[in-house]
């Protein structure tokens, strides 16, 4: 068990070396993905490296609360990026979740290396990270031909934030830092680029970029405070041609497609069914107006809530149009393993972004309120508020 804890924390207390890291006979969830890319295991590599410097720099007698302070950070990481302690990962392991682990592996040693050389960084709350250290202020500055758009800054984080938001679906990199006057950047990047206009090239088909939107090295701010992390536990895209399968703890999704059997229908709707062992728990069939000669489906695990024994299993699919429309359906167990089928709000666009706003492990469901589209101007020129719903417990399919 000692031997499983220092591996866990890619540490070995005492050792005073670094090694390689081991991944012979490794069952924990966040290890598998370490062991999973090469880089991530360099990087581990690297972070034990810079704990037996720390270790060394500051003495043993403030040893113990960097030891704390590591075993919290590793509790929370893996989480963070979609990998809890007490579910395999998905295999293969997505790009996703590696980036992820990447940036928090990077943002850890960024940290452990200021801890050992500077006094004003405390290691007595459980969630410092390097996002909150001073160290934070090194990652956020850039060289070279690397910059950060700047779209927004606002004094209120609330209001930067919502802008966040807004350029999330075409910037999955948006979020929003600190600046040493108070104010709140939202910013997209890092971008290979030293002209802003080049940028909009890139970008002209995606989300307006501000007309007074320029380009940053990150000098003058201090601290990340808000990006979007994925909450998506496991996931596979369903071609509408070929049959899509998920593997996930003890239960397998399959996704194919069946004929369009409504009145005059033609074409083919996506349907998902939920196995636990030989045992079809759930099915999920997409309505007509997604039906096409190839219904593309998006199928995800989630955290939604919290007293079931499994996760949520969320499938969405596109009617087609030019802003309409995502169908989005939940497939939810209750506390005894009874599986029911939910259907939440069909939504403009790519329909419901989904984040844990408070930060207890469960996701909310985020949108904007579609009421607002064509209601008092063109759709184009509407500006619909965000809106945030739990899950629809209430709505059965």
């Amino acid at each position: 068990m000692r031997a499983l804890l220092a591996l866990m924390l890619g540490l070995i207390p005492g050792s005073g070396t670094a090694a390689a890291f081991e991944c012979a006979g490794v069952t924990l969830p966040s290890t598998l993905v370490i062991c999973s890319d090469p880089e991530l295991m360099r990087l581990a590599d690297e972070r034990q490296a810079a704990i037996d410097e720390a270790r060394a720099c500051i003495g043993e007698d403030r040893w113990p609360a960097l030891w704390e302070n590591q075993k919290a950070w590793v509790r929370l990481y893996a989480k963070t990026c979609g990998v809890p302690p007490d579910r395999p990962p998905q295999i293969p392991v997505p790009v996703s979740v590696k980036e992820c682990f990447k940036q928090a592996a990077e943002a850890r040693i960024a940290f452990i290396r200021a801890y050992g050389g500077t006094e004003a960084v405390s290691a007595s709350s459980p969630g410092t990270t390097a996002d909150t250290a001073p160290a934070a202020h090194s990652l956020l500055q850039l060289s070279g031909d690397q910059r950060w758009v700047v779209l927004a800054s606002r004094r209120d984080l609330d209001e930067a934030i919502g802008i966040g938001r807004y350029y999330i679906g075409d910037f999955p990199s948006v979020r929003v830092v600190k600046a040493n006057n108070g104010f709140y950047a939202v910013i997209i990047g890092p971008e290979q680029t030293k002209n802003i206009q080049a940028f909009r090239e890139r970008a002209k088909n995606l989300w307006p970029i501000p007309t007074d939107a320029f380009l940053s090295r990150g000098d003058s701010w201090t601290e990340e405070i808000w990006r979007m992390r994925s909450p998506i536990l496991a996931e596979v895209n369903y071609d509408g041609k070929n049959p899509a399968k998920l593997n996930y703890g003890a239960i397998s999704l399959s996704v194919s497609r069946a004929p369009d059997t409504t009145a005059g229908g033609s074409g083919f709707v996506p349907v998902l069914a939920g196995r636990i062992g030989d045992k079809i728990v759930f099915t999920i069939r997409g309505q007509p107006d997604v039906a096409s000669a190839q219904p593309r489906a998006h199928v995800f695990l989630i955290e939604l809530e919290s007293s079931g024994s499994m996760p949520q299993v969320v499938m969405t699919s596109f009617t087609g149009g030019a802003h309409c429309c995502t169908e989005t359906d939940i497939a939810t167990s209750d506390s005894d393993g009874r599986w029911s089928v939910l259907k939440a709000d069909r939504l403009d666009g790519d329909g419901y972004q989904f984040e844990d706003l408070g930060g207890d492990g469960v996701s909310e469901l985020v949108s904007v309120d579609n009421s607002f589209l064509y209601a008092f101007d063109c759709y184009a020129c509407s500006y619909a508020p965000v809106r945030v719903d739990p899950a629809p417990w209430n709505t059965p399919a």
